[in-house]
């Protein structure tokens, strides 16, 4: 059975894709134009793109602690995040092109890349270093 701490973040993660589906299919097009910005030197939509992916490989480590148990399996189920967050990106990607009021990019697929490696780049260091006992 699953404790409160997974349970909690299932239901984060249920959340976050929901509100990942809604930001990447709302039809924006009346209302904001995020692609004409820059943040930096890069056009603003794409660091949303990046901001939106960034949290994945972490709630999807906090939800499922029990496939992430071993270190060979703490660096497999990262990679498994990593890959499942990118398919997700180009399912979102080829929807938004066939959907006729959104245009896929694939740009804004690496920017998704970009976030979810960054993140499984943070977990796994984490996961390195030596913790100390703080008693």
């Amino acid at each position: 059975m699953p404790n409160r701490k997974s349970v909690i973040s299932r239901i984060l993660l249920a959340v976050y894709l929901l509100g990942l589906f809604v930001c990447c299919f709302w039809n924006f097009r009346s209302s904001i134009d995020l692609s004409q910005d820059w943040w930096l030197p890069v056009p603003f939509d794409k660091t949303v793109h990046f901001f939106l992916f960034l949290p994945f490989p972490f709630i999807c480590y906090l939800a499922f602690p029990r496939f992430s148990g071993s270190r060979k399996g703490k660096y497999l189920f990262v990679l498994a995040a990593f890959l499942v967050g990118t398919m997700l990106g180009a399912g979102i990607e080829i929807l938004q092109e066939l959907s006729g009021y959104r245009s896929g990019d694939p740009m804004d697929l690496l920017a998704d890349c970009t976030g979810l490696a960054l993140a499984s780049a943070i977990i796994l260091i984490l996961d390195l270093c030596p913790r100390k006992n703080l008693r």
